[in-house]
């Protein structure tokens, strides 16, 4: 399942969302993560979309694409995430592969780092694990 905007949980066991201003990354997460049954993927394209989203909605994880709408900044939606979730696993996904950037992204406690163009069958062993880490902590969120 996909849905943009007005993101709502799903009868699945879990709820990922991906957030992305990029359509073609969104759709290709989307399509990557939907082969399990068990999982629904919503998608956001703007960093209060997201938060909103994940606000009360049971979440296992979220997909950040730090390249993300030119009024949004990516960073400042991982930081608002990891003070209001600070267990939820978020995967940070950019093209920006500078040090600086990398070093802000692994001091907000992200739970892994991808650069772009992201590999399908690493973001698939990247998201078991998210969810796994997600059943772990299940009482946390």
């Amino acid at each position: 399942m996909y849905y943009t905007g007005g993101v709502r949980v799903a009868d699945s066991a879990y709820a990922l969302l991906t957030a992305s201003a990029d359509e073609t990354f969104r759709q290709q997460v989307v399509e990557v993560l939907s082969t399990r049954p068990d999982v629904t993927v919503h998608a956001t394209d703007i960093g209060h979309e997201t938060i909103m989203a994940v606000l009360g909605e049971g979440v296992a994880a979220v997909i950040l694409d730090l390249d993300f709408h030119p009024a949004t900044d990516g960073l400042k939606t991982l930081e608002v995430l990891k003070k209001l979730y600070p267990h939820m696993p978020i995967i940070v996904v950019s093209a920006d592969t500078s040090m600086a950037t990398g070093t802000q992204v692994v001091e907000k406690g992200v739970f892994y780092y991808l650069f772009k163009p992201v590999n399908s069958t690493e973001l698939k062993e990247v998201v078991e694990n998210a969810i796994k880490h997600f059943d772990r902590n299940r009482k946390r969120f």
